[in-house]
């Protein structure tokens, strides 16, 4: 089991200055102005040798996450109702996403030693509530969608993601030329996986596969779910 600390700090502005309250791993620290990313890492950064490309920092006060979840899962139901022939598919698509623990992931790359080195990757908080996480180099990859092994499968260095493609139990429901990877820095790359369009694209560890539904020009609602299904995930917070 990879090593996790999730924390969160908030910080309320009291006119010039902010009051942050920080809990790391159940040790809680107070600052009277608002932190730099080195400051709040500093007590932990060396405890572990942490992946930094698989952490991440999270916006716990925000609700627009959850606003998308609803929407999300509105329009699985409107596209179950209008493609008869997917509804099993989309019933556990539903299920899947429902039990998602989501978090609004903030564009910022954590790396303790960029941020002691460099000003402009040691960025102060702002206002509000934060969720941070911290892991371990991850061994897996996550796999969910159009796919019966809806689980983890093995990461290993140097494989390409047809590999990975080769070892999911893919339905008949799932698009055979695409697949979408969302990468634990938030970016969402759409490569194909068909014989004829397939490259060795390295996948990083901890990265999402989303195994979208088969889409059809003529079906633009397909298309629009499977894309908002992998913005969605960017924002998944996973039990490591």
């Amino acid at each position: 089991m990879k090593s996790l600390f999730l924390f969160t700090f908030v910080l309320i502005t009291f006119s010039a200055h902010s009051n942050v309250k920080i809990v790391i791993n159940g040790m809680s620290h107070e600052y009277v102005e608002s932190p730099r990313l080195s400051e709040v890492l500093s007590p932990i950064a060396e405890q572990e040798n942490w992946y930094w490309p698989a952490s991440g920092v999270y916006r716990s006060d925000s609700q627009k996450q959850e606003s998308q979840k609803r929407q999300v899962l509105a329009d699985i139901n409107t596209t179950a109702n209008n493609h008869a022939g997917l509804q099993s598919t989309l019933n556990a698509l539903k299920e899947q996403v429902s039990n998602w623990s989501l978090s609004l992931k903030v564009n910022l790359d954590i790396d303790y030693d960029k941020a002691r080195l460099i000003e402009h990757a040691n960025p102060k908080f702002e206002a509000g509530e934060y969720l941070i996480t911290l892991t371990l180099r991850p061994d897996y990859i996550t796999v969910f969608g159009a796919v019966s092994n809806n689980n983890r499968l093995s990461y290993k260095d140097g494989q390409c993601l047809y590999n990975y493609v080769e070892q999911m139990q893919r339905n008949s429901d799932a698009d055979p030329d695409y697949v979408y990877v969302i990468q634990p820095d938030g970016k969402i790359i759409k490569p194909g996986v068909a014989y004829w369009n397939k490259q060795c694209l390295l996948v990083m560890p901890g990265s999402q596969i989303y195994v979208p539904l088969r889409e059809n020009l003529l079906f633009s609602d397909i298309q629009d779910l499977n894309r908002s299904i992998a913005d969605l995930a960017v924002n998944r917070i996973e039990v490591q």
